[in-house]
């Protein structure tokens, strides 16, 4: 078993070992681990639907990490957090990679933080870097992405498509691995709340599979929509709330788009308060609350 990603990789295991291994990934708390701590039930009473909704939205602001979730103060959820973070900063990402500039570190791990569950490029990010006072070069930058993935600090997914330079010249959708780093760096829980559950979703998603197997689709007009697993023909969205006529109109359009050029008959979108089936023609949206979908959901 390996923890610190300064001593031992993942990937590297197989190399050390000389292939006779099988690797298992372990992530912070997941909504079913939760419950189980809790000894709740997805068919519970309706107190217990609300205390799921309680410790639903306890993950969405300070993640899944078990000290963290089990803490009782906010004071003392922030402690651990921070010493977290300094030990995958110092550990993980300087003193394994050999960084001579840990504010350029921190400096890069904080922006990326503030745009997760959003597209980011690589110039995009020089540029601000370089704004902000740093040089930093484009091709050094990604190295940089990828020793934070390495520690599995952020994430990283691609458009879909069937042709690598396509993949290669878009931006990639940033997730974080944990959103107890969102809070710590940048807080504001009640405005960015939608960000931080598709970034809830992702996470679940990632138990099951690989970067390299959950993309963000778009449709020939350039419609998005949050995630596409090809192998399961899986198709979803999240938005925090759809109660917005126009809201709930790009959702449900950029899903049925997408399930035309796919010619996928089903899709989801995830959304806080509502729970309902939507068919079109041969086609069925199935509108589920984060709870529902977190419940049910298995490969």
């Amino acid at each position: 078993m390996t923890g610190s990603s300064a001593k031992l990789l993942s990937k590297e295991i197989s190399t050390e070992l000389r292939g006779r291994v099988i690797s298992y990934e372990m992530f912070p708390f997941g909504f079913h681990e939760m419950m189980k701590v809790k000894t709740l039930d997805k068919q519970s009473s309706t107190n217990a639907q609300g205390q799921l909704i309680r410790e639903l939205s306890d993950q969405l602001k300070w993640g899944g990490f078990p000290e963290v979730y089990l803490s009782k103060t906010a004071t003392l959820k922030r402690k651990i957090l921070q010493s977290y973070f300094e030990v995958l900063l110092l550990k993980d990402l300087i003193e394994r990679n050999q960084i001579s500039d840990p504010r350029l570190a921190r400096e890069i791990f904080y922006t990326l933080v503030h745009y997760f569950s959003s597209l980011v490029s690589i110039k995009k990010m020089t540029e601000i870097l370089k704004s902000r006072g740093y040089d930093v070069q484009r091709a050094h930058l990604s190295n940089w992405f990828d020793w934070l993935t390495d520690c599995y600090a952020v994430f990283f997914i691609s458009i879909y498509s069937r042709s690598y330079q396509v993949q290669r010249v878009n931006p990639k959708k940033l997730y974080v691995g944990d959103l107890g780093f969102v809070e710590l760096i940048s807080g504001s829980f009640g405005t960015n709340i939608g960000r931080r559950l598709e970034n809830l979703i992702f996470l679940e998603l990632r138990r099951y599979f690989n970067e390299n197997e959950i993309f963000y689709y778009k449709t020939d007009s350039a419609k998005e929509v949050d995630f596409y697993v090809p192998q399961k023909k899986l198709l979803l969205n999240v938005c925090y709330s759809i109660e917005e006529v126009d809201t709930r109109n790009r959702e449900i359009n950029s899903l049925i788009e997408a399930m035309t050029e796919l010619k996928i008959k089903e899709s989801y979108i995830i959304t806080h308060n509502k729970s309902e089936s939507i068919s079109n023609q041969s086609m069925t949206i199935n509108i589920l609350t984060p709870q529902e979908w977190l419940t049910s959901f298995h490969v």
